[in-house]
């Protein structure tokens, strides 16, 4: 089963183990799929629910992180918030040991060729 289709299951499940029958609740969770399914984190989530991970609170009112007891609270007046993060740029973040292989191989196989590239820059020093 892929990894969106898991999520979403185990979101659907349990919207109704816990009682959420009203549509705004079903439109909360389509709207929060639909942003996951743009960011691709759904392998994010089903880890942290696979270890069992608990945080304190919700900073970003999701939804999705209740449904997976994540998290403990849920305001549904309170709107989502997405924020994605910045991604490395392999080029001087990584050691040049790894630096080859994760550009070539692991980001190549993880995101796809098509969505990875090589970008040129140049800086000039001056007194």
């Amino acid at each position: 089963m892929k990894d969106r289709d898991c999520l979403v299951k185990l979101c659907v499940n349990a919207l109704k183990a816990k009682g959420f029958n009203d549509l705004k609740y079903k439109e909360r969770l389509k709207q929060e799929i639909k942003e996951i399914d743009v960011q691709s984190e759904h392998e994010y989530f089903l880890k942290l629910y696979e270890k069992g991970c608990k945080f304190s609170s919700n900073e970003n009112n999701l939804f999705v992180a209740y449904l997976l007891d994540v998290v403990e609270e849920f305001d549904i007046d309170q709107p989502p918030v997405f924020i994605q993060g910045e991604f490395p740029d392999i080029d001087i973040d990584y050691l040049p040991v790894v630096r080859d292989y994760l550009k070539n191989k692991w980001a190549a196989k993880r995101f796809g060729q098509e969505n990875i590239c090589s970008i040129g820059t140049y800086g000039t020093l001056g007194i």
